[in-house]
């Protein structure tokens, strides 16, 4: 028992020290490259989000929606899934900002004024907690914090829907466009408004810091999701689009008959 627990130790700091080392050169901007390292997924913890979370876990990849109906897609099937419109807590004239998945999928979504759970099998809604203030977009990180995007990015506390923390403040530069999406490495994209393209940029809640800049190819980009190893976009036009800074983005599924507003990635997926 007392060597496995070495090892294992021993192989999360070699991971920690490969994911943060320094890799700049003298004279660039300073943004590193992508790490290629992933950790691997442990057991997570329900988070306090979780415990006032009634419904079941979500089975789909990905959950997609509009103001005020939820959707279930996989990158094998060539359409999303109508699951219903939102009902319970919801309120009637309300229109759903965004939504995000825990790590023991729990769905959540957001009216940029209020926290809500969201049943992934009805689209039935609870109201967990009113915001301080508001946000555009929601996303979990690995350790269980839920984060709130607006012109920075916060840390929302389930009690009383304050922020908690803020690990990016409000720069006079960088606003929400719609999402954010954490990928395996534990850095986080985030869709920011830009002239006629979204920007698409990498935040790295560690150090807090905005560790690269790129260009989504639309505009309108609400949604984003990682799934298949891939981070997928999807926009007010009711475009699916692949992201890659590195090796170039692009649109393969135009005009569905929807115009999304939100998306989240499930990481039991």
């Amino acid at each position: 028992m007392v060597v496995f627990v070495i090892a294992l130790l021993s192989g999360c700091s070699e991971f920690e020290l490969s994911r943060l080392g320094d890799d700049t050169r003298e004279g660039d901007s300073g943004l590193r490259s992508l790490p290629m390292a992933e950790p691997p997924r442990l057991y997570t913890p329900p988070t306090p989000f979780d415990l006032l979370n009634p419904f079941p876990p979500g089975e789909a990849p990905v959950y997609l929606h509009s103001g005020n109906q939820l959707w279930s897609w996989s990158p094998e099937d060539d359409d999303p899934v109508f699951i219903g419109r939102f009902t319970g807590d919801f309120p009637e004239f309300d229109s759903m900002g965004d939504a995000a998945l825990s790590a023991q999928g729990k769905l959540f979504g957001t009216t940029r004024t209020a926290i809500y759970a969201i049943d992934p099998e009805t689209a039935e809604t609870v109201k967990i907690s009113s915001l301080r203030a508001p946000v555009w977009g929601l996303v979990f990180l690995r350790d269980g914090r839920l984060l709130g995007s607006g012109e920075g990015i916060y840390v929302i506390d389930p009690e009383d829907g304050s922020f908690a923390e803020t690990l990016l403040a409000p720069n006079g530069q960088d606003e929400t466009s719609g999402d954010l999406a954490e990928l395996p490495n534990g850095w986080v994209y985030w869709t920011t408004l830009g002239e006629g393209q979204d920007e698409l940029l990498v935040f790295d809640p560690d150090a807090r810091a905005i560790v690269q800049r790129g260009l989504a190819p639309t505009g309108g980009v609400w949604g984003l999701a990682y799934t298949a190893d891939t981070l997928f976009g999807f926009n007010f036009l009711g475009d699916f689009i692949r992201l890659d800074l590195e090796n170039g983005s692009e649109v393969f599924d135009q005009n569905q008959p929807v115009g999304w507003s939100g998306a989240a990635g499930n990481p039991l997926k």
